[in-house]
């Protein structure tokens, strides 16, 4: 099936930034993202240069461009259903959150490792110390791979997935002091996509009952011994379709997510807001694709996609 809405190159998000207006969409919807507000380690004066950095490869028409996207050679098993990737700073170490067999319950979390960020990946294996007999998913794992967010249903929560966390010395050691994070979990679905590198700053998604499309939502904190603020939702990306998954790039001043099946990049304007999204016409099919997880500069790009037939992991570059 053709899909309503058209792809459009990343040249033209990253042109929004050096613009004074700042499209939005989502009409009706109240902007809840503090005014010119930035994220931890970026000035305002910084957030229109962050954009006008090296765009990466283009093609002949001057667009910029990603490669075929392509299997993670070494993670898929026939059945897996593997999707919400999440890599360190180095590209050698992989969590994403599976129901292939092998595991504890309905969907836990894996990993995989690798000795170079070019090479294959190990035979992944769960992650046992995190996963229990329900859900575990939608995991943001630290650039430095020693704390883990995660969400699940699991006794003792609010109601739906709520959001935990845990920690470890290093990265041959086992996770410890897993904590529900009170101020992060309702009574419905609480959906982890990512934390920023200082640990300040959690983008999730949220629904009230499997009836309801997820929202895209910021929380933010001051200092890693703080809690959470009140989460907050990000209305003007929001809209009455379904917005999840959401990962920021280019020091913060970028943001990819998840539309209906599509994966979507966004700018930062200096005001705090950003702009209109548009879809990255190189990775998408005609199928499912979310869940992205991209290295800073926007270089690699790792997602989930059935376009195959199953949820599997698949990597673009440029």
């Amino acid at each position: 099936m053709v899909r309503a809405e058209r792809v459009v190159s990343l040249a033209v998000v990253c042109l929004l930034a050096c613009t004074a207006d700042t499209l939005s969409l989502g009409a009706g919807r109240r902007g809840l993202v503090d005014a010119g507000s930035v994220e931890a380690g970026a000035s305002e004066a910084g957030l229109v240069d962050a954009t006008r950095a090296d765009a990466g490869p283009t093609d002949a028409s001057g667009l910029v461009s990603f490669s075929a996207p392509t299997e993670l050679v070494g993670v898929r098993v026939t059945d897996s259903k593997d999707d919400d990737p999440s890599l360190t700073r180095d590209l050698t170490l992989l969590f994403f959150d599976s129901r292939r067999s092998g595991g504890t319950g309905k969907e836990d979390i894996w990993q995989a490792t690798r000795s170079a960020a070019d090479a294959a990946w190990n035979t992944p294996t769960p992650v046992g110390e995190l996963n229990t007999n329900v859900r575990e998913t939608g995991l943001a794992l630290s650039s430095d791979g020693l704390r883990i967010w995660f969400s699940s249903d699991r006794d003792g929560g609010a109601g739906g997935l709520d959001v935990y966390t845990a920690a470890r010395s290093d990265r041959a050691a086992t996770f410890v002091g897993i904590t529900r994070v009170a101020e992060l979990s309702t009574p419905g679905d609480d959906l982890i996509s990512a934390v920023d590198d200082a640990q300040e700053t959690m983008w999730l998604a949220r629904r009230d009952d499997d009836d309801d499309d997820y929202d895209l939502y910021v929380a933010r904190r001051s200092g890693t011994q703080a809690p959470w603020s009140t989460a907050v939702a990000i209305d003007e990306l929001n809209t009455d379709k379904e917005e999840s998954d959401a990962f920021v790039v280019r020091g913060g001043q970028q943001l990819i997510f998840t539309r209906s099946g599509d994966l979507y990049l966004t700018v930062r304007a200096a005001d705090g807001r950003y702009g209109a999204a548009e879809a990255i016409a190189d990775v998408n099919s005609e199928r499912d694709d979310r869940d992205a997880w991209a290295s800073d500069d926007l270089r690699t790009l790792v997602f989930s996609s059935d376009r195959s037939g199953e949820y599997l992991l698949y990597q673009a570059v440029r």
